[in-house]
Protein backbone atom coordinates (compact mmCIF):
# COMPACT_ATOMS: atom_id res chain seq x y z
CA UNK A 1 0.00 0.00 0.00
CA UNK A 2 2.75 1.95 0.96
CA UNK A 3 4.61 1.30 -2.20
CA UNK A 4 1.79 2.07 -4.57
CA UNK A 5 0.93 5.29 -2.84
CA UNK A 6 4.63 6.81 -3.19
CA UNK A 7 4.50 5.37 -6.89
CA UNK A 8 1.59 7.42 -7.28
CA UNK A 9 2.87 10.68 -5.64
CA UNK A 10 6.05 10.16 -8.82
CA UNK A 11 3.67 9.33 -11.23
CA UNK A 12 2.05 12.86 -10.46
CA UNK A 13 5.48 15.15 -10.07
CA UNK A 14 6.36 13.71 -13.45
CA UNK A 15 3.18 14.62 -14.45
CA UNK A 16 2.97 18.51 -12.90
CA UNK A 17 6.46 18.94 -14.71
CA UNK A 18 5.04 17.89 -17.72
CA UNK A 19 2.53 20.33 -17.72
CA UNK A 20 4.89 22.60 -16.94
CA UNK A 21 7.38 21.74 -19.60
CA UNK A 22 4.71 22.10 -22.35
CA UNK A 23 3.36 24.97 -20.96
CA UNK A 24 6.56 26.73 -20.72
CA UNK A 25 7.51 25.96 -24.73
CA UNK A 26 6.20 29.03 -26.13
CA UNK A 27 7.52 31.37 -23.26
CA UNK A 28 11.33 31.20 -24.09
CA UNK A 29 14.14 29.01 -23.28
CA UNK A 30 14.99 29.52 -19.15
CA UNK A 31 12.17 27.50 -17.60
CA UNK A 32 11.95 25.07 -20.49
CA UNK A 33 15.68 24.16 -19.63
CA UNK A 34 15.92 24.54 -16.16
CA UNK A 35 12.57 21.79 -16.58
CA UNK A 36 15.60 19.41 -18.55
CA UNK A 37 17.79 19.32 -15.64
CA UNK A 38 15.09 18.51 -13.38
CA UNK A 39 14.02 15.74 -15.70
CA UNK A 40 17.15 14.24 -15.40
CA UNK A 41 17.45 14.37 -11.46
CA UNK A 42 13.91 13.15 -11.01
CA UNK A 43 14.83 10.26 -13.37
CA UNK A 44 17.75 9.08 -11.22
CA UNK A 45 16.13 9.77 -8.09
CA UNK A 46 14.50 6.00 -7.31
CA UNK A 47 15.24 3.29 -6.70
CA UNK A 48 18.12 0.49 -7.86
CA UNK A 49 15.61 -1.93 -8.94
CA UNK A 50 13.35 0.82 -10.47
CA UNK A 51 16.52 1.92 -12.36
CA UNK A 52 17.62 -1.41 -13.59
CA UNK A 53 13.95 -2.15 -14.73
CA UNK A 54 13.82 1.74 -17.13
CA UNK A 55 17.69 0.57 -18.06
CA UNK A 56 16.10 -2.58 -19.46
CA UNK A 57 13.04 -1.04 -21.18
CA UNK A 58 15.14 1.73 -22.82
CA UNK A 59 17.84 -0.75 -24.20
CA UNK A 60 15.09 -3.27 -25.74
CA UNK A 61 12.98 -0.30 -27.00
CA UNK A 62 13.57 0.10 -31.18
CA UNK A 63 12.48 4.10 -31.11
CA UNK A 64 14.91 5.09 -28.37
CA UNK A 65 17.57 3.24 -30.12
CA UNK A 66 17.16 5.18 -33.36
CA UNK A 67 16.93 8.49 -31.11
CA UNK A 68 20.15 7.52 -29.67
CA UNK A 69 21.40 6.68 -33.52
CA UNK A 70 20.78 10.14 -35.00
CA UNK A 71 22.68 11.77 -31.92
CA UNK A 72 25.39 9.64 -31.82
CA UNK A 73 25.91 10.13 -36.12
CA UNK A 74 26.55 13.72 -35.81
CA UNK A 75 30.16 13.16 -33.46
CA UNK A 76 31.22 11.96 -36.84
CA UNK A 77 30.93 15.48 -38.50
CA UNK A 78 32.61 16.02 -35.27
CA UNK A 79 35.88 14.56 -36.66
CA UNK A 80 36.13 17.09 -39.96
CA UNK A 81 35.09 19.92 -39.18
CA UNK A 82 37.22 23.01 -38.78
CA UNK A 83 34.84 24.70 -36.39
CA UNK A 84 35.18 22.54 -33.38
CA UNK A 85 33.35 24.94 -30.95
CA UNK A 86 30.34 25.61 -33.63
CA UNK A 87 30.50 21.65 -33.78
CA UNK A 88 30.45 21.30 -30.27
CA UNK A 89 27.68 23.68 -29.74
CA UNK A 90 25.52 21.93 -32.37
CA UNK A 91 25.92 18.62 -30.30
CA UNK A 92 25.32 20.19 -27.22
CA UNK A 93 21.99 21.81 -28.80
CA UNK A 94 20.88 18.12 -29.55
CA UNK A 95 21.65 16.86 -26.27
CA UNK A 96 17.75 16.15 -25.18
CA UNK A 97 17.48 13.86 -28.46
CA UNK A 98 19.67 11.20 -26.32
CA UNK A 99 17.71 11.59 -23.19
CA UNK A 100 14.21 13.27 -23.01
CA UNK A 101 12.39 10.12 -25.30
CA UNK A 102 13.70 7.51 -22.66
CA UNK A 103 13.13 9.30 -19.87
CA UNK A 104 9.28 10.26 -21.16
CA UNK A 105 8.92 6.30 -21.72
CA UNK A 106 9.77 5.14 -18.37
CA UNK A 107 8.25 7.83 -16.21
CA UNK A 108 4.65 9.03 -18.48
CA UNK A 109 1.97 5.92 -17.31
CA UNK A 110 -1.04 5.57 -19.28
CA UNK A 111 -3.85 6.48 -16.73
CA UNK A 112 -1.77 9.74 -15.83
CA UNK A 113 -1.00 10.80 -19.40
CA UNK A 114 -4.98 11.20 -20.23
CA UNK A 115 -5.55 13.25 -17.62
CA UNK A 116 -2.46 15.02 -18.28
CA UNK A 117 -3.87 15.58 -21.62
CA UNK A 118 -7.05 16.91 -20.50
CA UNK A 119 -5.26 19.49 -18.61
CA UNK A 120 -2.88 20.42 -21.95
CA UNK A 121 -5.82 20.78 -24.21
CA UNK A 122 -7.52 23.90 -21.97
CA UNK A 123 -3.64 25.45 -20.53
CA UNK A 124 -2.22 25.78 -24.07
CA UNK A 125 -4.98 27.79 -25.58
CA UNK A 126 -5.18 29.70 -22.25
CA UNK A 127 -1.43 30.57 -22.50
CA UNK A 128 -2.17 31.94 -25.73
CA UNK A 129 -4.77 34.25 -24.66
CA UNK A 130 -3.40 35.75 -22.12
CA UNK A 131 -0.12 36.36 -24.01
CA UNK A 132 -2.70 38.00 -26.26
CA UNK A 133 -4.59 40.01 -23.78
CA UNK A 134 -1.17 41.25 -22.01
CA UNK A 135 -0.20 42.46 -26.37
CA UNK A 136 -3.52 44.06 -26.39
CA UNK A 137 -4.23 45.80 -22.64
CA UNK A 138 -0.27 46.62 -21.75
CA UNK A 139 1.43 46.79 -25.04
CA UNK A 140 -1.50 49.01 -26.53
CA UNK A 141 -1.03 47.51 -29.81
CA UNK A 142 -4.66 47.60 -31.72
CA UNK A 143 -5.10 44.70 -33.85
CA UNK A 144 -3.41 41.41 -34.48
CA UNK A 145 -1.91 42.03 -37.13
CA UNK A 146 1.55 42.18 -35.55
CA UNK A 147 0.87 39.72 -32.27
CA UNK A 148 3.53 37.42 -33.45
CA UNK A 149 6.19 39.22 -34.27
CA UNK A 150 6.28 41.34 -31.33
CA UNK A 151 5.30 39.07 -28.41
CA UNK A 152 7.19 35.73 -29.70
CA UNK A 153 9.84 36.71 -32.40
CA UNK A 154 11.11 39.70 -30.82
CA UNK A 155 10.44 39.34 -27.42
CA UNK A 156 10.60 35.56 -26.58
CA UNK A 157 12.77 34.87 -29.59
CA UNK A 158 10.72 32.21 -31.22
CA UNK A 159 9.28 31.55 -34.75
CA UNK A 160 6.01 31.09 -35.48
CA UNK A 161 7.48 27.68 -37.27
CA UNK A 162 8.21 26.41 -33.91
CA UNK A 163 4.72 27.92 -32.40
CA UNK A 164 2.47 25.82 -34.45
CA UNK A 165 3.10 22.39 -33.30
CA UNK A 166 2.56 23.53 -29.55
CA UNK A 167 -1.22 24.44 -31.26
CA UNK A 168 -1.99 21.84 -33.03
CA UNK A 169 -0.83 19.29 -29.99
CA UNK A 170 -4.57 19.99 -28.37
CA UNK A 171 -6.37 19.96 -31.62
CA UNK A 172 -5.12 16.31 -31.78
CA UNK A 173 -5.58 15.40 -28.22
CA UNK A 174 -9.49 16.66 -29.07
CA UNK A 175 -9.69 14.98 -32.17
CA UNK A 176 -8.36 11.54 -30.65
CA UNK A 177 -10.77 11.72 -27.65
CA UNK A 178 -13.94 14.04 -28.43
CA UNK A 179 -16.68 12.86 -26.40
CA UNK A 180 -20.51 14.26 -26.22
CA UNK A 181 -19.62 15.00 -22.56
CA UNK A 182 -17.58 17.23 -23.32
CA UNK A 183 -18.24 18.65 -26.87
CA UNK A 184 -19.17 22.15 -25.50
CA UNK A 185 -15.93 22.84 -24.22
CA UNK A 186 -14.15 20.77 -26.91
CA UNK A 187 -15.48 22.81 -29.60
CA UNK A 188 -14.87 26.13 -28.04
CA UNK A 189 -11.16 24.53 -27.81
CA UNK A 190 -10.98 24.20 -31.20
CA UNK A 191 -12.23 27.78 -32.21
CA UNK A 192 -9.74 29.50 -29.73
CA UNK A 193 -6.65 27.06 -31.23
CA UNK A 194 -7.54 27.43 -34.86
CA UNK A 195 -7.57 31.52 -34.00
CA UNK A 196 -4.27 31.54 -33.33
CA UNK A 197 -3.61 29.20 -36.27
CA UNK A 198 -4.21 31.02 -38.33
CA UNK A 199 -2.82 34.49 -37.03
CA UNK A 200 0.68 32.57 -37.08
CA UNK A 201 0.71 33.45 -40.72
CA UNK A 202 2.09 30.02 -41.63
CA UNK A 203 0.72 27.86 -45.31
CA UNK A 204 1.73 24.78 -43.85
CA UNK A 205 0.30 24.83 -40.47
CA UNK A 206 -3.75 26.05 -41.78
CA UNK A 207 -3.81 23.07 -44.54
CA UNK A 208 -3.04 20.85 -41.62
CA UNK A 209 -5.54 22.94 -39.37
CA UNK A 210 -8.03 22.48 -42.10
CA UNK A 211 -7.21 18.80 -42.47
CA UNK A 212 -7.78 18.02 -38.81
CA UNK A 213 -10.80 20.28 -38.60
CA UNK A 214 -11.96 17.67 -41.35
CA UNK A 215 -11.54 14.60 -39.30
CA UNK A 216 -12.86 16.29 -36.29
CA UNK A 217 -16.09 16.90 -37.91
CA UNK A 218 -16.19 13.53 -39.53
CA UNK A 219 -15.64 12.39 -36.36
CA UNK A 220 -18.18 13.80 -34.73
CA UNK A 221 -20.83 13.45 -37.08
CA UNK A 222 -19.92 10.33 -37.08
CA UNK A 223 -20.07 9.44 -32.89
CA UNK A 224 -23.31 12.20 -32.42
CA UNK A 225 -26.44 11.31 -32.12
CA UNK A 226 -28.13 13.99 -30.43
CA UNK A 227 -29.54 16.91 -32.27
CA UNK A 228 -29.40 19.29 -30.09
CA UNK A 229 -25.34 18.64 -29.60
CA UNK A 230 -25.03 18.31 -33.22
CA UNK A 231 -26.34 21.61 -33.80
CA UNK A 232 -24.39 22.85 -31.88
CA UNK A 233 -21.12 21.07 -32.73
CA UNK A 234 -21.87 22.45 -36.49
CA UNK A 235 -22.37 26.00 -35.19
CA UNK A 236 -19.01 25.93 -33.59
CA UNK A 237 -17.45 24.71 -36.92
CA UNK A 238 -19.37 27.94 -38.53
CA UNK A 239 -17.62 29.79 -36.38
CA UNK A 240 -14.01 28.52 -37.47
CA UNK A 241 -15.01 28.67 -40.74
CA UNK A 242 -16.04 32.87 -40.16
CA UNK A 243 -12.82 32.82 -38.57
CA UNK A 244 -11.08 32.00 -41.63
CA UNK A 245 -13.30 34.40 -43.89
CA UNK A 246 -13.29 37.50 -41.41
CA UNK A 247 -9.41 37.02 -41.33
CA UNK A 248 -8.61 36.74 -45.29
CA UNK A 249 -11.09 39.38 -45.47
CA UNK A 250 -8.75 41.24 -43.39
CA UNK A 251 -5.90 40.91 -46.53
CA UNK A 252 -4.17 39.06 -43.52
CA UNK A 253 -3.23 36.29 -45.83
CA UNK A 254 -3.28 38.39 -48.87
CA UNK A 255 -0.35 40.45 -47.54
CA UNK A 256 1.43 37.99 -46.22
CA UNK A 257 1.65 35.53 -49.66
CA UNK A 258 1.43 38.30 -52.16
CA UNK A 259 4.94 37.79 -53.09
CA UNK A 260 3.90 34.68 -54.21
CA UNK A 261 2.56 35.63 -56.88
CA UNK A 262 5.30 37.01 -58.82
CA UNK A 263 7.40 33.47 -57.79
CA UNK A 264 8.92 31.75 -60.39
CA UNK A 265 10.44 28.33 -60.80
CA UNK A 266 13.00 29.26 -63.55
CA UNK A 267 16.53 29.27 -61.32
CA UNK A 268 17.91 31.32 -63.71
CA UNK A 269 15.70 34.17 -63.16
CA UNK A 270 15.60 33.77 -59.99
CA UNK A 271 19.74 33.95 -59.79
CA UNK A 272 19.44 36.92 -61.64
CA UNK A 273 16.68 38.62 -59.37
CA UNK A 274 18.86 37.80 -56.38
CA UNK A 275 22.11 38.96 -57.61
CA UNK A 276 21.21 42.38 -58.28
CA UNK A 277 18.39 42.93 -55.02
CA UNK A 278 17.24 41.97 -51.69
CA UNK A 279 14.24 40.06 -51.71
CA UNK A 280 11.46 38.51 -49.58
CA UNK A 281 10.66 35.96 -51.78
CA UNK A 282 11.09 32.79 -49.38
CA UNK A 283 10.22 30.32 -51.62
CA UNK A 284 12.49 31.63 -54.10
CA UNK A 285 15.19 31.64 -51.34
CA UNK A 286 14.57 27.89 -50.75
CA UNK A 287 14.69 27.25 -54.54
CA UNK A 288 17.83 28.81 -54.74
CA UNK A 289 19.94 27.36 -51.97
CA UNK A 290 18.70 23.66 -52.81
CA UNK A 291 19.83 24.51 -56.45
CA UNK A 292 22.99 25.98 -54.98
CA UNK A 293 23.26 23.22 -52.36
CA UNK A 294 22.84 20.13 -55.18
CA UNK A 295 24.71 21.75 -57.81
CA UNK A 296 27.94 21.49 -55.45
CA UNK A 297 27.30 17.83 -54.58
CA UNK A 298 30.75 17.46 -55.59
CA UNK A 299 32.55 18.82 -53.32
CA UNK A 300 30.38 17.37 -50.42
CA UNK A 301 29.82 13.92 -51.49
CA UNK A 302 29.55 11.70 -49.56
CA UNK A 303 30.54 12.91 -45.84
CA UNK A 304 29.15 16.57 -46.14
CA UNK A 305 31.47 19.20 -44.71
CA UNK A 306 31.30 18.83 -40.97
CA UNK A 307 28.99 18.83 -38.23
CA UNK A 308 30.63 22.44 -37.66
CA UNK A 309 31.33 23.93 -41.04
CA UNK A 310 27.36 23.76 -42.46
CA UNK A 311 26.73 27.72 -42.19
CA UNK A 312 30.24 28.63 -42.91
CA UNK A 313 29.83 26.92 -46.45
CA UNK A 314 26.66 28.04 -47.23
CA UNK A 315 28.03 31.78 -46.31
CA UNK A 316 30.72 30.87 -48.67
CA UNK A 317 28.36 29.68 -51.68
CA UNK A 318 26.60 32.80 -51.09
CA UNK A 319 29.66 34.82 -51.61
CA UNK A 320 30.73 32.84 -54.46
CA UNK A 321 26.68 33.21 -56.12
CA UNK A 322 26.35 37.03 -55.27
CA UNK A 323 23.02 35.86 -53.74
CA UNK A 324 22.44 39.18 -51.65
CA UNK A 325 19.97 37.96 -49.11
CA UNK A 326 21.78 34.75 -48.43
CA UNK A 327 24.94 37.36 -47.46
CA UNK A 328 22.92 39.49 -45.00
CA UNK A 329 20.77 37.06 -43.51
CA UNK A 330 23.33 34.13 -43.25
CA UNK A 331 20.41 32.03 -44.33
CA UNK A 332 20.25 28.73 -43.29
CA UNK A 333 19.60 25.44 -45.40
CA UNK A 334 15.95 26.11 -45.07
CA UNK A 335 15.73 21.77 -45.16
CA UNK A 336 16.44 19.41 -42.54
CA UNK A 337 17.16 16.78 -44.55
CA UNK A 338 19.83 19.08 -46.27
CA UNK A 339 21.12 20.08 -43.14
CA UNK A 340 22.04 16.94 -41.89
CA UNK A 341 23.42 15.79 -45.60
CA UNK A 342 25.77 19.06 -45.09
CA UNK A 343 26.55 17.91 -41.59
CA UNK A 344 27.31 14.61 -41.64
CA UNK A 345 26.93 13.81 -45.60
CA UNK A 346 24.96 10.41 -46.28
CA UNK A 347 24.65 8.90 -43.08
CA UNK A 348 23.40 11.55 -41.08
CA UNK A 349 20.17 12.03 -44.08
CA UNK A 350 19.45 8.15 -43.72
CA UNK A 351 19.96 8.15 -39.99
CA UNK A 352 17.22 11.16 -39.76
CA UNK A 353 14.77 9.50 -42.55
CA UNK A 354 15.15 6.30 -40.50
CA UNK A 355 14.41 8.00 -37.02
CA UNK A 356 11.12 9.93 -38.64
CA UNK A 357 10.44 6.12 -40.36
CA UNK A 358 10.90 4.32 -36.91
CA UNK A 359 8.58 7.15 -34.78
CA UNK A 360 5.66 6.78 -37.97
CA UNK A 361 5.62 2.76 -38.13
CA UNK A 362 5.39 3.29 -34.27
CA UNK A 363 2.96 5.35 -33.91
CA UNK A 364 0.57 4.44 -36.55
CA UNK A 365 0.50 1.30 -34.36
CA UNK A 366 -0.54 2.87 -31.64
CA UNK A 367 -2.77 5.93 -32.67
CA UNK A 368 -3.58 6.99 -35.52
CA UNK A 369 -4.25 10.72 -35.35
CA UNK A 370 -0.67 11.39 -33.35
CA UNK A 371 0.64 10.10 -36.39
CA UNK A 372 -0.41 13.37 -38.06
CA UNK A 373 1.59 15.14 -35.73
CA UNK A 374 4.90 13.03 -36.65
CA UNK A 375 3.67 13.76 -40.42
CA UNK A 376 3.54 17.11 -40.16
CA UNK A 377 7.01 17.32 -38.88
CA UNK A 378 8.37 15.24 -41.66
CA UNK A 379 6.99 17.41 -44.53
CA UNK A 380 8.22 20.41 -42.37
CA UNK A 381 11.71 19.75 -42.31
CA UNK A 382 11.56 19.53 -46.05
CA UNK A 383 11.20 23.32 -45.94
CA UNK A 384 12.57 24.28 -42.67
CA UNK A 385 15.93 23.36 -40.02
CA UNK A 386 13.96 22.73 -37.10
CA UNK A 387 16.66 20.92 -35.26
CA UNK A 388 18.94 24.10 -35.63
CA UNK A 389 17.15 25.96 -32.56
CA UNK A 390 16.05 24.57 -29.31
CA UNK A 391 12.30 24.09 -29.72
CA UNK A 392 12.83 22.27 -32.69
CA UNK A 393 14.97 19.51 -30.76
CA UNK A 394 12.11 19.91 -27.70
CA UNK A 395 9.66 19.47 -30.51
CA UNK A 396 11.16 15.58 -31.60
CA UNK A 397 12.88 14.92 -28.21
CA UNK A 398 9.69 15.74 -25.78
CA UNK A 399 6.14 16.58 -27.96
CA UNK A 400 6.19 13.66 -29.78
CA UNK A 401 7.35 11.38 -27.32
CA UNK A 402 4.59 12.69 -25.22
CA UNK A 403 2.09 12.08 -27.77
CA UNK A 404 3.11 8.79 -28.83
CA UNK A 405 4.20 6.76 -26.08
CA UNK A 406 2.93 4.60 -23.86
CA UNK A 407 4.05 2.70 -20.47
CA UNK A 408 3.99 -1.24 -22.26
CA UNK A 409 6.16 -0.05 -24.85
CA UNK A 410 8.36 -2.63 -25.36
CA UNK A 411 10.52 -4.08 -28.08
CA UNK A 412 8.62 -1.65 -30.09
Amino acid sequence: MNFNFKADIRHSVFSILIVLFIISFPLGYRINTMLLYVFLIFFFTDSKSSIKNKWLKIKSNRVIKAYIMFFLVQFIGLVYSNDFNEASKKILLLLPVIFLPAIILCELKVFYKQKLFQIIKILIPVNFILIALYYRLFLNYEGMDRFVQITYIDTIGISQFYLIFILLMPLLIILNDIKKENLYLDISLIVVLSYFVIIMNNFTGVAFLIFILFLTLKKILRNNNNNKKLFISIVGFGVVLSLFTIIIANNKFERKFQPLKYTTLNIENIKTKNKYAYTRNTLEHRIYIYNLVLTDLKNTFPFGVGTGDTQSYLNNLYLENNFLTGIKLKLNAHSQYLQEYLKTGLIGLFTLIFLVYTLLRYVIKVNQYYSYFIIFFCIGCLVESYLNRYHGVIILSALIPILIFNEDDQNR
